[in-house]
């Protein structure tokens, strides 16, 4: 029911009209901020994530290098850590990073997703639409996790959300469209400054408003090049290069057999006929909307990353969480498609049959509210007890390696658990050492750990597990086992002391079992 409808006044009308349904929405964003703090997210759990913090951290030091010692000839060379994403992230993320170090950096995407739900919110509201459709950004399960980890989703999320806002604010006329467009022209052009696809949310839009020659366009344009500044003037001021950019990823059509699948019932089900909503829209823009959809979806789809790696859990959020800049658009059309059917379906029944179901829908209400934050605190509670394990291995290395030691690691797994800029260590990725390297270390430094972490959640991580084994297997030296810390069914951390007494210059190599063959 369309509580727009003059005619329309019944309970579950009453139940999507504004005022209610700003409450609701509000009540739900206080559950989310009350269970974050609760079980705030205790380490870093995620590689990139870990990037973009020590972006940060760089930020504040001054450059994008720290000094690294060679330790084998004790040469000190300028090191640049894996730092090339869009600097907008590590900007954000600078003042809570300065006030409480590296662990102070979720609450950033804590704050994101409050602005990106309630301004959703606000533009439905503004648009004639009921609000409680923004709940459809809090409840995407990518976005309850990705909450929770200091990456560019979630400040993405707020800053599409403010910048479609504040351009469909500026269709309303002159009185305050000027800065209304100069404003969203800003947004967008910052957003560059985070993820390179954000613009793709906003360019059928101003391109639009271009060829319909909408008095101000200009403004957009003007807003446009500003925000664009950002990005440009953040890369050269860090990376001493406006232009520079992340290595290009890859695309290719063979990509579909994993993400269409995948990014199709993520959009379809987990937001509820999601697609079909912005396919079937009619609303104002219309062709703007399910063009920038069409375009954002297409775009990801050839992507050549589903997350396939991490095992088929964490696919669930980390393939679908590209589309959490998009759910602003995929409210605004269920918010406009959803009341159309539910009337069409109302007309075919008598009028007692429909005004009965229309009882029990707006029963249903604050049933589905509870359901909603019931949701929220469980996915809070799940990815804390979780990352709890994380941390603990994280405390492990920190405890059993001693500062300005060496640390030979399988960095793929393990690097999120390594502060490069602050830790002290000198960190050497695990291929790099052979047993003639190793050798030459413990001439030089007399001592080193190997850090390895083995993962069996997916076919790629038992092959760097097994490859662990070898390369333990391949020294040929019988050293001291300080940790064997098993966090969860699935990771197992173990750290060695190579050169302590008791440890063998030479033992026998033992077979080591390979996963390929079981």
């Amino acid at each position: 029911m369309d509580e727009t409808s003059p005619e329309a006044a019944g309970p579950l009308t009453r139940s999507f009209a504004p005022g209610p349904a700003m409450r609701w929405i509000a009540a739900l964003l206080v559950v989310y901020a009350v269970a974050f703090a609760v079980f705030y997210p205790p380490t870093v759990t995620v590689t990139d994530e870990n990037n973009y913090v020590r972006q940060a951290q760089l930020v504040l030091q001054g450059g994008p290098t720290v000094e690294r010692v060679d330790p084998v000839t004790g040469d000190i060379s300028e090191f640049r850590p894996l730092n090339e994403y869009p600097l907008g992230t590590a900007l954000l993320l600078v003042p809570f990073v300065a006030a409480g170090g590296r662990g102070a950096a979720h609450w950033l995407p804590l704050l994101c997703v409050l602005i990106g739900v309630w301004v959703t919110a606000c533009w439905l509201r503004d648009q004639g639409r009921s609000p409680f459709f923004a709940v459809l950004v809090l409840a995407y399960p990518a976005t309850l996790v990705m909450g929770r980890v200091a990456m560019s989703e979630a400040p993405s999320l707020a800053l599409v959300a403010c910048g479609l806002w504040l351009y469909f604010r500026g269709l309303r006329g002159p009185e305050g469209g000027a800065a209304a467009w100069l404003g969203a022209g800003f947004l967008a052009g910052a957003s560059l400054a985070f993820r390179e696809a954000n613009v793709l949310l906003f360019a059928p839009f101003f391109l639009g408003s271009l060829v319909r020659r909408e008095r101000g366009w200009w403004w957009l344009a003007v807003g446009g090049l500003l925000g664009v500044g950002v990005r440009l003037a953040s890369a050269a001021a860090f990376f001493g290069d406006p232009w520079f950019a992340k290595s290009p990823d890859e695309f290719a059509l063979s990509a579909l057999a994993d993400t269409l699948p995948l990014y199709g019932t993520s959009l379809l089900v987990l937001v509820p006929g999601g697609l079909a909503t912005a396919l079937l829209y009619r609303g104002p823009r219309r062709p703007e909307l399910v063009g920038t959809v069409f375009v954002f979806f297409c775009f990801h789809l050839l992507y050549e990353y589903s997350g396939e790696p991490s095992g088929w859990a964490k696919r669930l959020v980390l393939g679908p969480r590209y589309f959490i800049p998009l759910l602003p658009l995929l409210a605004l059309a269920s918010a406009e498609r959803w009341p159309v059917w539910a009337r069409s379906f109302a007309a075919r029944l008598s009028v007692e049959r429909a005004a009965k179901l229309e009882r029990r829908a707006a029963q249903g209400i604050p049933v589905a509210g509870g359901a909603i934050a019931a949701a929220i605190v469980a996915v809070q509670w799940m990815h804390f007890d979780w990352a709890r394990g994380q941390a603990a291995m994280r405390d492990a290395i920190e405890a059993h390696t001693v500062p300005g030691s060496v640390v030979v690691s399988n960095l793929r797994a393990t690097g999120k658990f390594m502060d490069y800029v602050e830790g002290g260590r000198v960190v050497v990725p695990r291929d790099a050492v052979g047993r003639r390297e190793a050798e030459l270390l413990l001439e030089a430094v007399g001592s080193f750990y190997v850090v390895l972490l083995d993962r069996s959640d997916a076919d790629f991580w038992r092959r760097d597990a097994f490859d662990n084994e070898m390369f333990v297997v391949g020294l040929r030296r019988d050293p001291s086992l300080l940790v064997d810390l098993r966090s969860s069914p699935t990771d197992r951390l173990r750290i060695w002391r190579f050169g302590e007494e008791g440890d063998a210059a030479e033992t026998p190599a033992p077979e080591a079992k390979d996963p390929e063959r079981d």
